[in-house]
């Protein structure tokens, strides 16, 4: 799986779907540069917020395969967390509205039409990578000679994956292991 952080889910059909030019990504296992060809789509879902409310929509999510080693990949962007039916902005208002609106999580799943058992597993993953977070945040407070920052969810993911070699929100055991790779331009 190559996480792409050049594009979001706004813009992945117009950066990935329809781009019909060199594909840009190496094979992370053979190492052979524009070996790439596409090898079809499969579709995902996706809730995200949208106006207050969530909202389900199917993706598409290309494949590729290397011509020399033959091992496929799928390109997602930076906003969707594998193997997760929530994007990391829409998980992160679950915890806003909780935290910050002080809604229960009885009354938030009777306003959003979730179950009780996902918001309350949701928050509880949450409140486990915030202590990370706040690890990050503190280290990057740090390093840049204790200026205020201000981090947006794009810069969060990226920096919790490449400090914890693992995506923000990625929270099953089974696949912690399975190899990922991403793509990102550090701003200058």
């Amino acid at each position: 799986m190559i996480i792409d952080f050049d594009t979001n889910i706004v813009n992945y059909k117009k950066n990935v779907l329809k781009n019909r030019g060199k594909i840009k990504w190496n094979c992370p296992y053979c190492g052979a540069k524009g070996s790439y060809h596409r090898h079809g789509t499969y579709n995902r879902n996706l809730i995200f917020f949208d106006n207050g409310r969530l909202k389900e929509i199917k993706v598409s999510i290309q494949r590729l395969r290397c011509k020399k080693c033959e091992h496929t990949q799928s390109i997602i962007p930076w906003d969707i967390i594998p193997y997760s039916i929530f994007s990391v902005k829409t998980i992160f208002q679950f915890y806003y509205i909780r935290k910050f609106e002080e809604k229960s999580l009885f009354m938030m799943s009777q306003k959003l039409s979730i179950s009780y058992q996902i918001l309350s597993n949701y928050i509880k993953i949450i409140h486990l990578y915030l202590r990370k977070i706040v690890l990050l945040f503190r280290y990057i407070y740090n390093i840049y000679n204790n200026r205020s920052i201000l981090l947006y969810y794009k810069e969060i993911s990226l920096i919790y994956l490449l400090f914890y070699e693992k995506p923000i929100l990625l929270n099953r055991s089974s696949t912690n292991k399975y190899k990922l790779f991403y793509e990102y331009m550090i701003p200058t």
